[in-house]
């Protein structure tokens, strides 16, 4: 399998696939648009020789930098049943979920079928993570001047 393997299969699926949008960024990476909120890249590792996709999910800001939150995610990466088997990955202050599978097991079908998979695990990710935002402001806004929570 190779660079061009990926390529090839990737334009397949960008000229045939109704479920994102697919654009070339590289040689090695294309852009895949699955909704106005849910991107994702699809990259060749060619020491692996494996398909990488990577989707932000949450910018980590005070409400998500501590230590309950990100163990939870740790938990959540043990398991892989909660992440379809992607992991959870933190660049900078982006957390992501990251998915790699090798490309000589990879026809376009399954790609497609990969590809919808991952979008849904990311999106119930998203929709998590919001939800963890939203109560942590919400705690946030009602803790007293005194400094005790009601």
């Amino acid at each position: 399998m190779s660079k061009a393997y990926f390529n090839e299969t990737m334009a397949k699926l960008a000229a045939s696939w109704q479920g994102a949008h697919c654009r070339e960024l590289d040689d090695a990476s294309w852009l895949l648009v699955f909704s106005q909120d849910l991107t994702a890249s699809a990259d060749y590792c060619p020491f692996t020789e494996q398909l990488v996709l990577f989707a932000p999910v949450i910018t980590l800001d005070s409400q998500t930098r501590n230590t309950d939150f990100l163990l939870r995610l740790l938990n959540a990466n043990f398991s892989w049943d909660e992440t379809k088997g992607a992991c959870f990955a933190i660049e900078q202050d982006i957390i992501a979920l990251v998915w790699r599978h090798p490309l000589k097991m990879l026809e376009q079908i399954k790609l497609q079928d990969a590809l919808l998979s991952f979008s849904e695990t990311v999106s119930h990710w998203k929709s998590r993570m919001q939800e963890v935002e939203q109560t942590a402001e919400t705690m946030a806004s009602s803790v007293p001047d005194n400094g005790v929570l009601c």
